[in-house]
């Protein structure tokens, strides 16, 4: 069978896939065990990552963890059998009114106290979620987040969208809608691409894990190989 190789999202850590079909679960570099990178970048986290993965696997991210899985599939189309982006998208910066929010969250997030980002990282989100995802990033450091932010904002993945050629399913949150016009635009970009919404918001391996598993196991199901 294919392993997969789940990656999280920022300010997570692996260990956030337990429970779920995941064979891999890699932190993303100044994230839970991991030392950071230099320089902070997707295509960077992306090139840290691929050598320690295996010769063909399933690949599957969320929001960060997608903009490095898509960065990953482009790279290396022969190694990646399908791919699963949840709740991510290509680019923060495609147009004014994405770019100017994400540019003030990156401002904001990179001076105030980690503890102050973990609490306000909980707000909207339903308690579980909210608590496990503020306990994670409370333990990064402020260098880490900076770098997390700094990689996040800069990325660019529209001309890598061109290059995917594997089985690729799009999830988002249907409560998440910030992110659902440019997870639309990635299933549109990709031939053959498929686009889904599931009950809950941008943590959805918190707010929905059974309806998660599944979804992304059908289409397992439906690309064997």
């Amino acid at each position: 069978m294919i392993p997969s190789v789940w990656i999280h999202g920022a300010g997570s850590a692996g260990q956030i896939w337990e429970g779920f079909p995941a064979d891999l679960t890699p932190d993303l570099p100044g994230h839970g065990a991991a030392p950071r990178a230099t320089p902070p970048t997707v295509d960077r986290f992306a090139q840290i990552l691929l050598p320690t993965l295996p010769e063909r696997f399933r690949l599957v991210g969320h929001s960060l963890g997608g903009m490095v899985a898509l960065e990953i599939a482009a790279r290396a189309p022969r190694c990646v059998s399908s791919l699963v982006l949840i709740e991510a998208v290509s680019t923060v910066r495609d147009t004014l009114g994405q770019k100017v929010p994400a540019w003030i969250f990156k401002q904001i997030y990179s001076r105030i106290p980690i503890r102050w980002a973990a609490k306000m990282a909980a707000v909207g989100q339903p308690a579980q979620a909210g608590l496990r995802h503020s306990a994670l990033l409370g333990q990064m450091s402020r260098g880490a987040l900076q770098d997390t932010l700094a990689a996040s904002y800069a990325y660019d993945g529209r001309p890598a969208l061109h290059r995917i050629q594997c089985p690729t399913l799009v999830l988002v949150g249907c409560a998440s809608t910030p992110i659902h016009r440019g997870a639309r635009r990635i299933a549109e970009t990709i031939p053959g691409a498929e686009f889904d919404m599931l009950e809950g918001g941008h943590q959805l391996h918190t707010d929905a894990p059974q309806a998660l598993s599944q979804r992304i196991t059908t289409f397992w199901q439906a690309h064997p190989s």
